[in-house]
């Protein structure tokens, strides 16, 4: 793993450099468990799946004393994802995600997500897409600033390879 350190300064702001460090020893241990629901009735509309999922990481990373770390201190510690997926009509379906997420000395934050798709065609479906409903102010790993709300249209297409085509 490499890392971006610098030596401890009781002057603020720090005014030592940062330097890129290969960490030789880090150890991560964690848990991650997932549950899924199928909860889809007869009908045209309702919920159709729920799924659930949390992961938890603790990482030791090996430093002198002397020294601070840019990104080893925003790794994640917990995260909950929760996802539903509803069918409006016969074709049409809504995928809400929620994602829970507290990082190591950061506070925890939660972004909201929405996609309504469209089957249009066999194998093409057309989407739009709202990320960060909430337009929730947070930083990813490595003290970068996540935009806000935004959008997005798209169009998939699906192929499915042939397995095993016989000669």
């Amino acid at each position: 793993m490499i890392d971006w350190v610098r030596d401890v300064s009781a002057i603020s702001p720090n005014p030592n450099p940062w330097m890129p460090v290969n960490i030789a020893n880090v150890s991560f241990t964690g848990l991650e468990t997932s549950l899924q629901f199928n909860v889809k009735k007869s009908g045209t509309w309702g919920p159709n799946k729920l799924n659930l999922n949390y992961t938890y990481i603790s990482a030791t990373h090996n430093f002198t004393s002397a020294q601070e770390s840019r990104y080893a201190i925003t790794s994640m510690r917990h995260q909950l994802n929760g996802q539903a997926l509803f069918d409006l009509s016969e074709k049409v379906q809504l995928n809400l995600t929620c994602r829970l997420v507290q990082r190591i000395e950061q506070s925890s934050y939660q972004v909201l997500d929405a996609k309504i798709l469209v089957p249009i065609y066999r194998n093409l479906t057309i989407f739009a897409e709202v990320n960060n409903l909430t337009n929730t102010q947070y930083i990813e790993a490595g003290f970068v600033e996540m935009p806000g709300r935004w959008f997005k249209l798209g169009l998939t297409f699906a192929h499915k390879a042939i397995e095993n085509p016989k000669p």
